[in-house]
């Protein structure tokens, strides 16, 4: 099934007259407001994923939406925890400053718990590098991707700038 028709079933999904944005609502813990998925698509199929949760897991077909696929992901963590298991059967944790780059050595399951996570996540399926951002992308994950964990460390200040600017998204009419 298209993600997209997939993602139209969700009660509350709304996308940008130009099909580039998609607002998701998430599923809300208890006495909390509802969190969000915001996804832009700034071309050359690169996704970000910008991303308010208020519980402590999001639904299955939010978190692996396309499946099995060859992608770099860059995850930055603005606040709370993300807990992921590793294909090697480990776990591993994402907390607030630092940034991973996961070739796919996580599996597409998530737990948040403190039931809160905020951050942004970019998409970079592999593959096609025809483009200097995907060529360069293709030498980060045939990098990363003899490590059987994500690589993962403290991000600075300038991600958390980066962060705040991406604000504009979820803030923005869809």
């Amino acid at each position: 099934m298209d993600v997209v028709e997939q993602f139209r079933k969700i009660p509350g999904f709304s996308m940008s007259e130009d099909s580039r944005i998609f607002k998701i609502p998430l599923p809300a813990g208890d006495d909390t407001l509802p969190g969000l998925l915001t996804t832009v698509f700034p071309g050359d199929g690169i996704w970000v994923n910008l991303i308010d949760i208020r519980s402590n897991t999001i639904p299955d077909f939010i978190a692996d939406p396309v499946g099995e696929t060859r992608e770099l992901k860059v995850n930055y963590c603005a606040a709370g925890r993300c807990e992921l298991k590793l294909k090697t059967g480990e776990r591993t944790y994402l907390t607030a400053g630092e940034i991973a780059l996961d070739a796919g050595q996580a599996l597409n399951t998530y737990f948040y718990p403190g039931g809160e996570y905020r951050g942004f996540e970019v998409v970079i399926p592999m593959g096609d590098t025809s483009s200097e951002i995907k060529s360069e992308a293709e030498k980060i994950f045939s990098a990363c991707i003899t490590d059987s964990r994500p690589w993962i460390m403290n991000a600075g200040r300038i991600l958390s700038d980066f962060y705040n600017a991406l604000s504009y998204y979820e803030l923005s009419e869809s």
